[in-house]
């Protein structure tokens, strides 16, 4: 059963009167003086700066360490302090990408899941991840993952790593996905959501209630210069596994630059006079 840490305000509490009251109804009033102050700059409480604050996985196989970036811009126009976010359930291990953020600036919360630690098969594990924000107001927001651990459900490998290429070179991968307990599980369809990884799936093998399928991934050659990340998700026949998630990770280094030699004998019929890269194979 998962915890969920609650806070209650209660109504109509009697409190002592006198300077004891004073100074708590004074604390209150700057406190919310300061958040009012945070809401003004920003167009929202600070939770609002964040493009989304819950990422299910779905369904997820036992053991790969899943991993998402809770993003969100600074709109305001003071510098915004962050303090190390804690969480629910030892499960989840949590961290910023960078502890202060100008106004402008796009920064992360980073949650990742280690699915060997999430417990029992099929239920629904949930986790709360706490940021601190301490300037220009002192408060917190709550993000939350959550995904159902599948032990009849196998990616091998569990991530298709691109691995390292230049740009404009391309680069394909490729993973199998085993579900063990529905002899005619298919998968209906793959979208992916980074717009320069094209995938497919094609069934390998059925053999009495297990279904294996290769799903491939290309990367395409204009792909930008970066560490980029994206999501395949397969449909499938089995309203209980009714998406699979499959991580693709690439890091695409810049092209090298030509020399002055190069770029002044580019195009001409003399290659041999240029100094050009060495294509990698």
């Amino acid at each position: 059963m998962n915890e969920y840490p609650v806070r209650v305000a209660i109504l109509g509490e009697r409190r002592p009167t006198g300077i004891w009251g004073i100074q708590t109804m004074f604390r209150v009033a700057l406190a919310a003086v300061g958040l009012v102050a945070f809401v003004g700059q920003a167009g929202a409480n600070p939770a609002d700066l964040f493009a989304e604050k819950v990422k299910d996985f779905g369904p997820t196989p036992r053991g790969p360490v899943v991993t998402h970036y809770f993003r969100f811009t600074n709109t305001t126009n003071q510098t915004i302090s962050l303090g190390q976010p804690r969480v629910s359930c030892g499960c989840v291990s949590a961290s910023v990408s960078q502890f202060t953020v100008a106004p402008g600036q796009t920064a992360a919360v980073i949650a990742q899941m280690n699915t060997n630690r999430a417990g029992p098969a099929n239920v629904l594990k949930a986790v709360t991840v706490y940021v601190p924000f301490l300037t220009p107001t002192h408060t917190e927001v709550s993000l939350r993952v959550q995904a159902v651990i599948r032990d009849d459900l196998i990616l091998s490998p569990d991530t298709i790593n691109l691995g390292t290429v230049r740009q404009g070179q391309g680069a394909a991968g490729s993973t199998k996905v085993t579900f063990t307990t529905d002899p005619n599980w298919q998968v209906t369809e793959v979208t992916s959501s980074g717009a320069f990884v094209k995938a497919e799936a094609k069934q390998e093998s059925r053999n009495r209630g297990m279904v294996t399928y290769e799903v491939t991934v290309t990367l395409d050659k204009d792909c930008p210069a970066g560490y980029w990340i994206a999501d395949l998700t397969l449909k499938t026949s089995n309203p209980a596994v009714a998406t699979v998630r499959v991580p693709v990770v690439v890091t695409v280094n810049p092209a090298p630059a030509l020399s002055p030699a190069a770029a002044r004998t580019e195009g001409t019929t003399e290659p041999a006079t240029a100094v050009r890269p060495r294509d990698e194979n």
